[in-house]
């Protein structure tokens, strides 16, 4: 099976490497929403050498969302993470994922600021991609103040869908259950449809 490399695109120019290259325990943290994407870059994040140390900001709904509370207590006991959890009240909830309505609004930014306030942190990661509708206004909310006062990282911003997707699959990284069902609706993917039937075959289905 030919290997795929969804990062290779950035890894070309470097991209990574210098994102990555300003985390520090300490001074950074990660914005962390419940997204497939979030959770591509909090692996990616991971895999950097101070990235183990990086406190991870969960950021959840409120009223909660016990999906994503359990989502999030799997990943701090699987990956040992140190956590702060700040409930955001979201106006836009609704059938969007986890994380859609926290950034359409921008309440998880101004969560992030104040979590960064709060412990001394001048950096904040996320998992923020170009190819994202919301990111042109999330940017332009961050270049301001008091926003601009922290610096935005944003270390699998060439990322395509695909690369998600293969990521997710490649490293067997765990994934919300309410991000399943849209995962799976993919199966126009000749890659997700395979990867679907075979867990129906495994259910007994055929």
């Amino acid at each position: 099976m030919r290997t795929i490399t969804p990062f290779k695109s950035w890894q070309a120019h470097g991209w990574e490497r210098r994102q990555l290259a300003q985390c520090r325990p300490g001074t950074t943290i990660m914005a962390f929403t419940g997204s497939q994407d979030d959770v591509v870059a909090l692996h990616v994040l991971r895999s950097a050498p101070s990235g183990s140390g990086i406190k991870v900001l969960f950021l959840t709904l409120d009223p909660p969302v016990p999906e994503i509370d359990a989502y999030f207590e799997e990943l701090r006991i699987r990956w040992s993470l140190d956590t702060i959890t700040s409930r955001v009240p979201s106006e836009a909830a609704g059938a969007q994922g986890p994380r859609a309505s926290l950034w359409a609004n921008h309440s998880a930014a101004h969560a992030a600021h104040s979590a960064a306030a709060t412990y001394g942190c001048d950096t904040v990661v996320t998992g923020w991609r170009r190819t994202e509708s919301a990111v042109p206004a999330l940017l332009k909310t961050t270049s301001e103040q008091p926003f601009a006062s922290l610096t935005w990282l944003m270390p699998i911003w060439w990322y395509s869908d695909q690369g998600i997707a293969a990521y997710i699959d490649k490293f067997r990284l765990p994934i919300c259950s309410l991000n399943k069902p849209a995962r799976d609706a993919r199966a126009d993917n000749l890659n997700v449809r395979s990867e679907v039937l075979q867990r129906m075959r495994g259910l007994g289905y055929f």
